[in-house]
Formats: structure tokens, sequence, C-alpha cells
């Protein structure tokens, strides 16, 4: 979604991306390399109103959510493991296997991440 035309933010974009694009092909035509940073500030600008930084927002949430949503998988599938076995549905060779499977899957990170948030609550 493209910022508004009302928007502050988009009153001093337009303006700067249009005088940088047409000042960077001015200098390219007259010879000098320095015609292209204000082409890419133009480019910039004009990724700007085509809402691009809302796409990178996004697609940066998105990566962040599925990061989190795997980490809340392995973490609920250890909280139910241990229910079951405190309800007396599974006996301790078999929550010993499922531990096993499930330590198996998990990499470096996802422990230290746990470890974390552990130290950080108990401190609280």
């Amino acid at each position: 979604m493209a910022p508004s035309p009302s928007d502050p933010a988009t009153a001093v974009v337009v303006p700067v991306s249009i005088i940088a694009f047409l000042f960077g092909i001015v200098q390219l035509g007259t010879g000098t390399l320095f015609g292209v940073l204000p082409i890419l500030i133009g480019a910039v600008g004009l990724l700007y109103l085509a809402g691009g930084g809302e796409r990178i927002d996004e697609w940066l949430d998105t990566r962040t959510t599925a990061d989190t949503t795997a980490d809340d998988t392995s973490e609920d599938a250890l909280t139910t493991l241990r229910q079951r076995y405190a309800r007396g549905e599974i006996d301790h060779a078999e929550f010993e296997r499922r531990l096993n499977e499930l330590l198996e899957t998990e990499t470096v990170s996802d422990v230290a991440s746990r470890n974390d948030e552990r130290l950080v609550e108990r401190s609280q």
C-alpha cells in the first residue's frame, strides 16, 4: 500500500526523488559518474512511494513470526510431553524416548534461547 498524498513524508520524498533523479541524469549526461548516486536516491524514493518500505517491513515481520512459531511449537511439544508423563498417560521409558526425539530435532540456538528466557524469568 503506497503512502497517501497527504502524508508529510510523501511531501518530502516526491520532490527530493524527482530532483535527485533529474540531477543524476544531467550528471551522467555530462560524462561524470557522480550521477549514479542521485539516481539511486531517486530510485529509493520511488520504491518508497510504491509501498516498498511496507513490503520490506511485512517480509521482516513474516520471518520473525515464522521463527517464533517454530520455537513455540517445540516448546509446546515439550510441555505436552511433560504433562502427559505427569498425568501417567505414558511411562518413564516412553517419556525418555520421546524426549530424546525432541532434543535431536532441536538446534543449539533453540536451546540457548530457551535457557536465556529461563534465566530472565528466574531473575524477575
